[in-house]
C-alpha cells in the first residue's frame, strides 16, 4: 500500500525487501525470494540511500543472505552514522559482530539496542543469544526465562531457550520446550514426532523422528 501511494518512497521498498527475506526462512527457496529482495533494495538504495532503514536492510540482505561480510559491515556503521538511536540496527549489528568475531564490540551493541527499546522481546532474546556464544549459559538462561515470562509463545525465545537446555546438556528439559514451541507454532504433527521420537529412542530419538518428518514433508 504505502508503494503505491508513493511509488517513490525508498523505506516502502526496504521493507518489501525485508518481506521477502522473511520468506527465505523456511517458506520459499532462494532461488525464488532472493532475486525479488536484491531488486526491492536496490530500488531503496536508487531512491535514497541516506535512510537507516534502507541501510539497516542492505546490512542484513548483505550478511545472511549473500554471506558479503564486508558490504554488511559497512552498511551497518552507515546507518549507525545516519540514526545512532535506531534499535534495530544496533540488535543486528551485534549478531553481526558475533559471527565474525568480535564479541566485547558485539555486547556493547546489543546492550546500547535494549537501552533504546528495552521491551523488545526479541533483542532480549538477542541478547541470549549473545551469551550463548560468549558460553554464559546462565546468564542466558535468566533472560530468556524473563523474557517469556511475558510472552510465553514467542518463538524465537523458545527457540533459543531449547538451544540453551542443549547447550547445558539439561536434555529432558529441551525435549520438553521443543514440544511447547511446535504447539505454539501450531504444528501438532510435529508433536507426535517429537512423542513418538522420544518414546522409541529418548531426546535423540525425538529430534531424529521429528528431522524425518520435516523431510518428508518438505517433498
Amino acid at each position: 500500500m504505502a508503494r503505491k501511494v508513493d511509488p517513490h518512497y525508498a523505506p516502502a521498498y526496504a521493507g518489501i525487501a525485508m518481506v521477502w527475506a522473511a520468506r527465505m526462512q523456511g517458506l520459499l527457496p532462494y532461488r525464488e525470494a532472493l532475486p525479488r529482495v536484491k531488486t526491492a533494495v536496490a530500488r531503496a538504495q536508487e531512491l535514497d540511500s541516506t535512510l537507516v532503514e534502507v541501510q539497516h536492510t542492505l546490512a542484513i540482505v548483505s550478511s545472511w543472505h549473500e554471506w558479503d561480510w564486508e558490504t554488511s559491515g559497512e552498511a551497518y556503521q552507515r546507518a549507525i552514522a545516519i540514526n545512532s538511536n535506531y534499535p534495530d540496527t544496533r540488535a543486528f549489528y551485534s549478531h553481526f559482530l558475533y559471527v565474525t568475531g568480535h564479541p566485547d564490540e558485539a555486547m556493547q551493541q546489543i546492550e546500547r539496542a535494549r537501552e533504546l527499546d528495552p521491551f523488545n522481546s526479541l533483542f532480549q532474546t538477542m541478547h541470549a543469544m549473545g551469551f550463548h556464544y560468549l558460553r554464559q549459559y546462565e546468564n542466558a538462561l535468566a533472560l530468556l526465562r524473563n523474557t517469556l515470562a511475558a510472552n510465553p509463545d514467542d518463538l524465537t525465545a523458545l527457540a533459543a531457550l531449547r538451544t540453551n537446555y542443549h547447550l547445558l546438556g539439561r536434555f529432558d528439559d529441551a525435549l520438553e520446550v521443543w514440544k511447547t514451541s511446535m504447539v505454539a507454532a501450531g504444528d501438532h504433527e510435529a508433536v507426535e514426532a517429537l512423542s513418538r521420537g522420544a518414546a522409541e529412542g529418548g531426546y535423540t530419538g525425538a529430534l531424529t523422528n521429528m528431522a524425518e518428518m520435516l523431510i518428508e514433508r518438505s517433498r
